[in-house]
């Protein structure tokens, strides 16, 4: 039989110990806890004391520098008042002023040469080198004048000034292939590209041949052919046939019916 341990002896602290913590978790929990710090702090104060390795110097960057170059000044330049200059004058005086200029025509009823239109108005600020445009007016263009010409000859005219030809025939006493008249007249103002007619003149045809005559040739008014002889009205021949009552024929021929008796060229006075 095992006797108990005396007491004050090993194994009597240890049980006591362990009574102890059992009564006392809170307090063991903390105990355990500061013992994990001081274990902690000991560990790191001796990884200080070793060597470390020397720091490596930093490596260049690889982007560029960028450099912020000072802004640019930009010259400007005053557009000057030319709307009652000349297109030539007003070309000079903007580039003058440090523009570039380009001049546009356009068809206008106002005198040709007459700046009708500038892109910039004047007293404007405008960066030195801009393009300022010029609209100039040019005359509208003239109908040549084709009557009398050949219809070749006035087509290539009136093509050459830039119309359309349209050409209609017409019957005349004039050469064939003439013009005779135009639309619109000679000389009127009409854009190029608008068509212009001309009436050509062509022969007549021929008069239709006359029908053939029952009359008998010599006498005016007719005498119908037919009767075997005419004699005047109201005279002493004995017919078959008469003439008109109270008229008097013109002669010309051989007379066979003998009513011009006296020779004078008229018959039945």
């Amino acid at each position: 039989m095992k006797m108990p341990s005396p007491p004050g002896s090993r194994s009597s602290f240890k049980d006591r110990v362990f009574a102890w913590i059992g009564r006392h978790k809170i307090a063991s929990a903390l105990i355990a806890l500061v013992a994990l710090l001081l274990f902690i702090s000991a560990a790191n104060g001796s990884s200080q004391g070793s060597p470390t390795a020397a720091a490596s110097p930093p490596l260049p960057s690889t982007n560029p520098t960028t450099v912020t170059s000072p802004s640019a000044q930009v010259d400007l330049a005053v557009v000057p008042k030319i709307t009652d200059m000349s297109p030539k004058d007003a070309k000079a005086a903007l580039e003058d002023a440090g523009f570039q200029v380009t001049v546009v025509t356009k068809y206008s009823h106002e005198a040709g040469g007459t700046i009708l239109k500038v892109s910039e108005k004047a007293g404007a600020n405008l960066e030195s080198g801009s393009l300022i445009s010029l609209t100039v007016a040019k005359p509208f263009p003239a109908v040549p004048n084709v009557i009398g010409l050949s219809q070749t000859t006035a087509a290539k005219m009136l093509k050459g000034a830039g119309y359309k030809v349209v050409v209609t025939k017409q019957d005349s006493s004039q050469a064939p292939g003439t013009v005779i008249s135009m639309t619109p007249s000679a000389g009127s103002q009409l854009l190029p590209g608008r068509s212009v007619k001309i009436v050509v003149a062509k022969k007549p045809p021929a008069p239709p041949p006359p029908p053939p005559s029952n009359c008998t040739p010599g006498y005016s008014p007719c005498l119908r052919m037919g009767p075997s002889d005419y004699d005047c009205y109201g005279g002493s021949g004995n017919g078959p046939a008469y003439t008109q009552p109270g008229v008097t024929y013109q002669v010309t021929g051989s007379d066979p019916y003998g009513l011009d008796a006296d020779g004078d060229g008229y018959g039945c006075e």
